[in-house]
């Protein structure tokens, strides 16, 4: 969001400037939509739409902080949604990715390469966000089941199977029973106190990816790839949501990238036999 109103503030100003000290409630309805347009050119679909909520909320404020009349506040905020095609974000990492990513790991006899593919089996296996995967404790493993802590303090239960669970209790076995569970490695492999940060999450699963000689990738790519390899194993849509924690159905399907071979395998379901 402060990076969203950042943006709006330079476009509004002209020039950059601190969103902090940006004159919020000086805006009009001339000017959310000269910004409204500047955002639908710059920034994709998903993006700008975003950029409009991070605007119509600081409004708000203004106007509950008695900043702005409600006629002027209602007279701004009186813009639409951005309508379009939306381009889909990230990508979904083949099967084949998948276990070059681990080889790779596999490859490093080094604590890193151990706590790497432990980290990479819990993100694929439990289709966990990065900020899950750097708030786990020791404490939340237990036989099998991890209990995460996501989005507005919602607990739910991921079940570490397979393979999966073979990487991270590796993994814990050199952790201990120190908390928390992914730390950083230093250079003599030494390992730190403080849990990985979610921009570390990324360097290392890039690192990864160049090693294993694959396209650049995000967290967030492998798990659109859990829920879109659950779903076309036919798993139900309803327990892929449960399983990423999905507040609405809604979100799971944005992650559905089956594509038209799905909708051509579907339709093949449809006969008449005459």
């Amino acid at each position: 969001m402060r990076i969203a109103l950042k943006n709006i503030s330079g476009i509004a100003s002209g020039k950059p400037v601190d969103p902090y000290e940006f004159d919020w409630a000086a805006l009009q309805y001339a000017d959310t939509i000269q910004i409204r347009e500047q955002v639908a050119k710059r920034f994709s679909l998903h993006t700008a739409n975003y950029h409009l909520c991070a605007l119509r909320g600081v409004l708000k404020e203004c106007w509950r902080l008695q900043l702005m009349s409600h006629a002027d506040y209602a007279s701004a905020v009186d813009f639409n949604q951005i309508r379009g095609e939306n381009t889909e974000a990230g990508r979904v990492l083949s099967l084949d990715e998948l276990v070059k990513l681990f080889r790779a790991c596999q490859q490093d006899k080094a604590f890193a390469g151990v706590r790497d593919a432990a980290m990479l089996a819990v993100l694929y296996g439990c289709g966990l966000r990065r900020e899950e995967l750097v708030s786990l404790d020791v404490a939340d493993y237990s036989d099998g089941v991890l209990t995460i802590h996501g989005k507005g303090n919602r607990i739910r239960l991921a079940h570490v199977v397979n393979e999966a669970r073979e990487f991270f209790e590796d993994w814990l076995r050199f952790r201990g029973i120190d908390q928390p569970i992914f730390v950083s490695i230093n250079k003599v492999g030494k390992l730190g106190n403080a849990p990985l940060t979610t921009q570390s999450v990324y360097r290392i699963l890039n690192r990864r990816a160049k090693q294993a000689g694959i396209d650049a990738l995000s967290p967030h790519d492998v798990r659109r790839s859990t829920a879109t390899h659950l779903l076309e194993r036919g798993v139900d849509l309803a327990v892929v949501q449960r399983m990423l924690g999905h507040k609405q159905l809604a979100t799971t399907v944005i992650y559905d990238r089956r594509g038209e071979k799905a909708k051509k395998e579907a339709a093949g379901v449809l006969s008449i036999s005459l």
